[in-house]
């Protein structure tokens, strides 16, 4: 149940990020995703994909049960856009032969010090959310201030145009004022 609930929770984050970076292929951008052309959301994805698909570090084929969510039955299913899905048979033969290697496959093991995909995937998360360190900021922080500062462009922009405007209707009222003394 908790597999289950892993992958649907990485399927839900694969499906946000394609809804908001979805592309109008009409050309009129009407069904475009509000933050289409993103570059966080694709390396967000790409990263949980990475951990997802590749051998967990620190574990290796012979000497661990399992070393790859393929091996128990999890994989991506190009037919549904690249989302995870979940060959039961073999993930039921898996927990059947050897409980403890999946576990370890998706928890710490503090016996040997590896971190699961799941742990992995929870700390590649808090890097991208984060600011982890001053040098090395995560990809939503940075981000979150590039935006920070366009609306604080906008704002500016903003009250110089408001400025603007008032001394353009203040000439405006001086001149019609002179005019109507004028007639």
């Amino acid at each position: 149940t908790k597999i289950v609930g892993f992958v649907d929770s990485i399927n839900s984050v694969l499906d946000y990020i394609k809804e908001m970076t979805a592309y109008d292929k009409t050309g009129e951008g009407e069904e475009n995703g509000p933050m289409i052309g993103n570059y966080a959301f694709q390396v967000a994805k790409q990263r949980i994909n990475d951990i997802l698909a590749s051998t967990v570090p620190g574990m290796t084929d012979g000497v661990d049960a399992f070393t790859h969510l393929t091996q128990i039955g999890i994989s991506t299913d190009p037919a549904l856009n690249g989302k995870w899905i979940i060959d039961t048979a073999i993930l039921e033969e898996a927990l059947g032969n050897d409980l403890e290697g999946v576990g370890n496959l998706f928890i710490r093991n503090e016996t040997t010090g590896v971190d699961g995909i799941a742990e992995l995937v929870r700390e590649e998360t808090d890097k991208l959310s984060e600011a982890y360190s001053a040098a090395n900021p995560g990809i939503v922080s940075v981000l979150i201030n590039r935006y920070e500062e366009v609306v604080d462009n906008i704002d500016n922009k903003i009250e110089r145009e408001e400025r603007r405007l008032t001394l353009v209707e203040n000439r405006l009222n001086t001149k019609f004022t002179n005019l109507e003394v004028l007639l």
